[in-house]
């Protein structure tokens, strides 16, 4: 239960505790103060039934001498037994007798055991049921019990409020005892017209003489009693403070010293007893004359308040209870005096209007708080509760002083004087607006969790300890076959008796038995196809179950593996034609690397020899073809270099390790300066950039992103080559090399990486076309991508990506 839910019933019961204490002062009589402590918890409590019971020695049992509220001859049709040997007597009831401690049965309809009474009381709607037992002088004479509508009623802080409860009436019957054995004694004294000396020996308050300097002339037997002495001796002409406790003497002298010259005093204060007892006591004083008339001594009527010191202890920390709970529940509260409407709020009440304490508005000023919407119910409700005495109880909108709305719960009743009259309307207010905004969202929750499960794919179930549907999702009805006005309140086993004894039954009970989740596939003949189901188990003893249909998957997952089989037999025979190829490729690599430079060595040898042997006779025009030829052996032997480079990356091993891509970048801008140390070029390279792939190959990237870029800067002013990372759309990082040179169409972007793929003449710049081919066959096998952007005359950027494994 929620505290704000939990403090209205708070509420109820310490009005039950005034009501009762106030019942004890002035209801004399034992069986109407019984009657009356019953109604209060009946009417003001909001409890179905309670009464009081004694012990009848001759039949053994609880007889009741009070009770109020629904009954309907249930009392008189139960036996609770005040011996435990009987079932009669394990109840709250007997267990209270016979223990002296509060018992309570928080849910009668489902103990079967120790509820002897059960069906009866299911009858009358009780459902939670707690005993208090009622003490004399430490011994249990009564049982007090009470009977609420709700299970689980009783929480730890309501039993604590009603044990005190118990705890107060106990004390008036003590009171009561008390008073009517002085009250025989006081008769008795009268009659006898005895001595004083025989009125103070019987006297149960401690009764002293003591004279005017302080010494204790006389004391009688139940003052020896209090501060623990046996005889008279051991005190008489000791000075009275010396029984007093330090820290209460000098109250003691003042007021001593006041009656010594015949004024009269009252005093509380601690008395040490002569073995170390500490009580409460209530002293009254006055003047003892001589026959002179001259004050005497002074005598002291002094009676033992440590009991009551400690109920109003306990009443003061009930108080600062009630008060954290009134700040904690933003509960306040509020009167009105129907003589002259003055209109009285607690300070808790100030405090949720967010006003500064001090004097209490007038009524009207207070109805202005309430929206309008809600101000005429609320006064139809107050003229009724004043006129007639009719509580009310509901919620309401208010505004504070600052304009901010709140929803609010208020309650009210009426207040009658002695002669009935209703003199005044009081009640509660609580600020509920967490609460509301709460029941909104948990709305809202619910709603959206409606929709959830009504549009999940997975068939949703949920039944209870009984097996009866509680909730069928628009999927299960497709399932099931039914819809769930035929399913929901049936038993589920009624419903498909085939699944009996089956393993889904098994699994149900096991999930129910374990408290665990369980998963199945299976068979499910009801239905006759199989059914994956997950059963999870409920704190309330049910089930909740997910299942689907897998007929259909199950089938497709044999097709599967049939194609599998196929594939893998298809992966075996490509594999063997892959194999052969890499051969054939490796044999033609060797035919040229070998084959083919052989006749490009002849060619060049032969044309250096001709041109070494015609010397100066060759003509401008031989001379010419000689080096085209030359040029021509140079650039085809070049070509094939670049071949094999490109078949080797594709056949090459993959070294897979963390690599440093600025370290990378930054040999690759030396290498340049080294090879041509009379350019002045600013780079710039972002450091501590790292990823997963083979060094080797990376940095053959990189000397190939950055030469270009080198290479296709050399004609501008003030060359720029920079490499840098930037985050790609779907969060990926993307390394983008950039130079300020001469740039390119952006129609062009995608040849940029096919072999021998050229946008500038060999004569501009020289290469042969195969660089970013090899860029792009390292970036894919390192599970990444590469492209281009560029304009003319605006330079060029090359964006790349790197994988987390190999391709």
């Amino acid at each position: 239960m929620s505290e704000a839910d939990q403090a209205p019933r708070l509420n109820r019961l310490h009005a039950v505790a005034s009501g009762i204490n106030a019942a004890i002062v002035r209801i004399p009589g034992e069986v109407d103060l019984f009657r009356e402590a019953c109604r209060i918890a009946v009417e003001r409590g909001g409890l179905m039934m309670a009464w009081v019971g004694r012990d009848d020695p001759a039949l053994g049992k609880l007889t009741p001498v009070a009770h109020w509220g629904r009954d309907e001859g249930y009392i008189d049709s139960i036996h609770i037994s005040t011996e435990s040997r009987y079932r009669e007597g394990q109840g709250p009831g007997g267990t209270a007798w016979r223990t002296g401690a509060p018992s309570i049965c928080n849910d009668i309809e489902n103990d079967h055991q120790f509820f002897a009474y059960r069906e009866q009381a299911l009858a009358q709607g009780y459902r939670s049921c707690a005993a208090f037992p009622l003490k004399v002088e430490g011994k249990v004479t009564a049982v007090f019990l009470v009977y609420a509508a709700q299970p689980l009623y009783f929480d730890p802080g309501e039993m604590d409020i009603l044990t005190s409860l118990a705890e107060n009436l106990s004390f008036g019957l003590e009171a009561r005892e008390r008073d009517v054995q002085r009250r025989q004694m006081e008769s008795a004294l009268r009659a006898s017209e005895a001595r004083l000396r025989a009125v103070i020996e019987t006297e149960p308050e401690c009764v002293k003489d003591v004279s005017l300097d302080g010494k204790l002339i006389d004391i009688n037997r139940a003052g020896l009693l209090m501060i623990q002495a046996t005889t008279p001796d051991e005190v008489v002409g000791r000075t009275v403070t010396d029984i007093i406790h330090p820290d209460d003497r000098e109250a003691f002298h003042a007021l001593h010293d006041r009656v010594a010259v015949g004024g009269t005093g009252e005093l509380q204060f601690r008395a040490q007893g002569l073995q170390g007892r500490t009580l409460w006591m209530d002293t009254h004083a006055v003047p003892l004359r001589g026959e002179d008339g001259a004050i005497a001594s002074v005598l002291y009527v002094t009676r033992d308040v440590t009991q009551q010191h400690g109920s109003i202890e306990r009443l003061r920390h009930q108080k600062a209870l009630l008060t954290m709970a009134s700040r904690l529940g933003r509960i306040g509260a509020w009167e009105v005096e129907l003589a002259s409407m003055e209109n009285t709020w607690s300070d808790e009440l100030f405090k949720i209007y967010e006003l500064p304490a001090g004097p209490s508005p007038s009524l009207e000023a207070a109805l202005s708080f309430i929206a309008l919407e809600d101000r005429a119910p609320f006064i139809r409700a107050f003229d009724a509760c004043a006129r007639e005495g009719t509580g009310f109880d509901f919620e309401l909108n208010v505004f504070t002083v600052n304009g901010r709305r709140l929803s609010a719960r208020t309650m009210g009743e009426a207040v009658r004087d002695n002669r009935g009259t209703i003199r005044c309307v009081q009640g509660a207010f609580q600020d509920i607006t967490d609460r509301v905004v709460a029941e909104e969202e948990i709305r809202g929750l619910a709603e959206q969790l409606a929709t959830t499960l009504e549009s999940i794919t997975d068939a949703l179930v949920t039944v209870d300890a009984n097996w009866r549907f509680t909730y069928v999702n628009r999927e299960a009805e497709r399932v099931l076959r039914r819809s769930r006005a035929q399913l929901l309140g049936t038993d589920m086993w009624e419903q498909f008796p085939q699944g009996r004894g089956t393993a889904f039954e098994d699994a149900y009970l096991r999930a129910l038995k374990q408290g665990e989740t369980v998963e199945l596939q299976s068979f499910y003949p009801p239905l006759d196809t199989w059914l994956e189901i997950r059963a999870y188990p409920s704190r309330e003893g049910g089930l909740t179950i997910y299942f689907r249909d897998i007929g259909e998957r199950l089938a497709a997952q044999a097709e599967i593996q049939r194609l599998n089989v196929e594939l893998e037999q298809r992966v075996r025979q490509r594999t063997g034609q892959l194999e052969m190829a890499n051969e054939e490729l490796r044999a033609f690599s060797y035919s040229i690397a070998h084959d083919l430079r052989a006749p490009l060595a002849a060619i060049s040898g032969f044309s250096h020899a001709l041109q070494h042997e015609m010397g100066g006779s060759l003509g401008d025009r031989a001379r010419h073809c000689l080096e085209r030829m030359q040029e021509g052996v140079l650039r085809t032997s070049g070509m094939i270099d670049a071949l094999l480079s490109l078949a080797q990356l594709s056949r090459a091993e993959l070294r897979w390790e963390r690599v440093n891509l600025s370290a990378m970048a930054e040999t690759a801008i030396q290498t340049c300066r080294l090879q041509d140390p009379a350019r002045r070029v600013e780079s710039s390279v972002e450091p501590g950039l790292t990823a997963h792939g083979d060094p080797r190959l990376l940095q053959l990237v990189f000397d190939n992103l950055i030469g270009n870029a080198w290479k296709f800067s050399a004609r501008t002013d003030r060359a720029v080559v920079s490499f840098a990372s930037i985050a790609g759309p779907e969060g990926e990082v993307v390394y983008e090399v950039r130079d300020n040179g001469i740039g390119f169409e952006p129609a062009y972007a995608q040849n940029l990486f096919g072999a021998f793929q050229r946008l500038h003449a060999h004569g501009d710049f020289p290469g042969w076309g195969i660089g970013l081919a090899n860029v792009r066959r390292i970036v894919a096998r390192h599970s990444g991508r590469i492209w281009a952007h560029s304009r003319p005359d605006q330079g060029a950027s090359f964006y790349f990506t790197l994988g987390d494994e190999p391709a």
